[in-house]
């Protein structure tokens, strides 16, 4: 049954696809890859977190009682976040 010879005795694993590489996963320059990418995420966590401290001495400087209100009105004011027409 089944019409073709589907090579019986081999070992299916090798031939199976999956995300985390199989039976036998050991990608290439795994270490460099993962540098790059840590390296990657400072790059771009290291300054948001500055600007949001900037923004955080700014809201709470200007006495407002509501910071959310305030961070929005900054947001708007230096052309970061711009309203939606509803």
């Amino acid at each position: 049954m089944g019409g073709m010879d589907h090579g019986h005795g081999e070992d299916f694993r090798t031939k199976v696809w999956s995300m985390t590489g199989g039976p036998h996963c050991r990608p290439k320059h795994w270490k460099r890859n993962t540098a790059i990418a840590m390296v990657g995420v400072f790059l771009v966590c290291i300054p948001l977190a500055m600007k949001s401290a900037e923004l955080e001495a700014t809201a709470s400087s200007s006495g407002s009682s509501n910071s959310f209100t305030t961070l929005v009105q900054e947001f708007r004011r230096q052309g970061i976040l711009i309203s939606a027409a509803v």
